[in-house]
């Protein structure tokens, strides 16, 4: 990988480093970059494979405001995901990072479906801005206690995440951001709650964020409910009787979605719930459920054929 400050492109100005082994998957540290500078850089396979010359800016050290991007669920239609990503490329470049709500290829134990429906249809935004991702279920990652069969799924090879990769802390200017793995149990008696329970008992920034697939608060398909009015899927179930109490005790200032295919916004108790899940997956209705706690959403009619 060569890179360099952008505008600074001649050779006593741009660092070279690489990696001497052969693999699927290449981590590299770039040392001694400043803050809110843009860089280029251009990775290099051999002599004849190149990403091209592509570039990506730093993080502000202590900006007034910022923009980030939230959006989920591309998975299945390339094409679609492609249309959008590149909207957010060529309209957010001032945008900050990415706030990955989950499924992002439609099974994420292919390899292939990787390639084709995540990483090359959103070349251009990737290549440009990072990205904090959460586990959606096309992921297809095993829940955290399960040691009964190895993890089949390709996420954790793909991405490089702080903690153990399934819920992670990241703080930034005015803003403390918890993703969590709603794959994997949320109740009391297991090690995710416990660890939810005390980042938001610990000193925080100004703005705490969530951001989880499964939305405990929808009138999409996914919100269905059984006759006594609980969630059909167990991760709402979950979220709603343990995690939204945490929520409403310690202040959040906002919770992030996706799993059902739409945008949609709701509160209770003060917090607000966003689902968006329009990153490029067959579109789904609203009002398919009632939602005890709306506030805005985006009409859709296409079809939920591809409801899973």
């Amino acid at each position: 990988i060569l890179y360099g400050v952008e505008g600074q492109v001649d050779g006593a100005r741009r660092t070279r480093i690489g990696h001497d082994q052969a693999a699927r998957h290449h981590v590299f540290a770039l040392k001694g970059l400043r803050p809110d500078t843009r860089y280029w850089y251009e990775v290099r396979t051999g002599e004849t494979l190149s990403s091209g010359r592509r570039s990506f800016r730093t993080l502000p050290a202590k900006p007034d405001s910022y923009r980030i991007v939230v959006l989920g669920d591309v998975r299945s239609l390339p094409q679609r995901w492609h249309m959008v990503s590149e909207r957010v490329f060529k309209h957010e470049k001032h945008a900050l990072f990415i706030v990955g709500t989950g499924d992002y290829p439609a099974d994420g134990r292919q390899y292939d479906q990787w390639r084709k429906q995540f990483f090359e249809p959103a070349r251009n935004l990737l290549a440009a801005m990072p990205m904090w991702p959460a586990i959606g279920n096309h992921e297809a990652t095993r829940k955290h206690d399960d040691l009964t069969r190895p993890e089949a799924s390709h996420y954790f090879s793909l991405f490089e995440l702080p903690g153990n990769e399934r819920w992670y802390r990241v703080e930034y200017q005015f803003l403390t951001l918890l993703i969590l793995d709603s794959n994997s149990h949320m109740s009391p008696d297991h090690e995710q709650y416990e660890w939810l329970r005390k980042q938001l008992r610990s000193e925080r920034k100004r703005f705490t964020m969530v951001a989880f697939h499964h939305a405990p608060y929808t009138s999409g398909p996914h919100g269905a409910l059984h006759p006594e009015a609980t969630p059909k899927e167990w991760p709402l179930d979950e979220a709603r009787r343990f995690l939204v109490p945490l929520f409403e005790m310690y202040g959040v200032d906002v919770v992030l979605n996706g799993h059902d295919h739409l945008y949609e916004r709701s509160a209770k108790n003060g917090v607000p719930y966003v689902v968006s899940g329009g990153g490029g997956a067959p579109l789904y209705r609203v009002d398919t459920v009632p939602n005890p706690y709306p506030v805005s959403y985006t009409h859709l009619t296409l079809p939920t054929s591809d409801l899973v």
